[in-house]
């Protein structure tokens, strides 16, 4: 399909857009290219192909949360035990600054208030650090709250990137960052 849209902003282009693409749910895996060349806009359908299992895993660590997309701030979809299995359809490797890391072992948060102790493999935002650099301010998510406070470096494992896979459980599809599976041999 062709749409043509003399003088159109790009701002009502997006909104034309977003306006005629419904969010997919599990039943409908149709997808489309939207390409935008000056003022017309091009949406073209992907055929549907049929999602293949490539290998097999289980969860590693504490909190091991399914999200929506593969990044650490994205919706969580649900907690997934220690030693669940999964299938594996799909991976992405995301470059990013030394602005993210995983607690190594259980680890302390120190906050203005009072101190939480964090679980191993435990996602963390790296806010700043310490003159010194013995401390790292963070921020991390716990039971649904946003937690901010110090915690020790040497506590933390910087990511220069992220391995992210997607994932299937029997009723459920979403991404788990990559150091939280443990692969199975074929």
């Amino acid at each position: 399909m062709k749409l043509h849209l003399p003088f159109v902003t790009t701002i009502t282009i997006m909104l034309l857009i977003s306006s005629c693409i419904r969010p997919m749910n599990e039943e409908d895996s149709r997808k489309i290219n939207v390409v935008v060349v000056r003022d017309t806009v091009f949406v073209e359908p992907i055929p549907n192909y049929k999602e293949s299992v490539l290998k097999y895993a289980n969860t590693v660590g504490s909190d091991v949360l399914l999200r929506i997309q593969p990044d650490f701030n994205s919706g969580i979809i649900t907690q997934l035990d220690s030693g669940f299995q999964i299938n594996v359809t799909d991976s992405i490797s995301i470059r990013y600054c030394d602005d993210w890391g995983l607690t190594k072992e259980a680890a302390t948060l120190f906050s203005e208030s009072d101190s939480l102790l964090l679980g191993k493999y435990r996602p963390v935002k790296i806010l700043n650090s310490s003159q010194t650099g013995n401390a790292l301010r963070i921020e991390t998510k716990v039971s649904g709250y946003t937690a901010i406070g110090w915690i020790a470096a040497k506590d933390v494992e910087k990511l220069p990137h992220q391995n992210w896979y997607r994932v299937k459980t029997s009723n459920q599809k979403g991404w788990i960052y990559g150091e939280l599976l443990k692969f199975q041999s074929n």
